[in-house]
């Protein structure tokens, strides 16, 4: 049956990155959960993660994000670290102007 879920898009690396990574990890929560992957260990739903992530994420990844090699084995450590990268921090004090 998870064979014939198809997978999420790429995260696309142009635009609002923003924009583009919140929907890139919510097609991926959603593809972890509908394909049973989330049940499977972390490495394992690293691995898929990597794989789905586009070229140019996974050189972000790999050059950017200075992960350790058991972070680089951690799903969530991984997306941490790409939610930290892609969602600028607010400025509240701007914000309440």
């Amino acid at each position: 049956m998870a064979s014939s879920i198809p997978p999420p898009d790429p995260m696309k690396m142009s635009g609002d990155l923003s924009s583009n990574w919140a929907s890139f990890r919510a097609e991926f929560d959603d593809y972890l959960l509908a394909t049973g992957l989330c049940e499977k260990d972390a490495d394992v739903q690293a691995a898929t993660l990597r794989l789905l992530m586009a070229s140019e994420c996974r050189h972000l990844y790999k050059h950017n994000l200075g992960l350790t090699q058991d972070q680089q084995k951690d799903v969530t450590a991984i997306l941490e670290a790409l939610e930290d990268y892609f969602t600028p921090t607010k400025n509240v004090i701007f914000e309440k102007s």
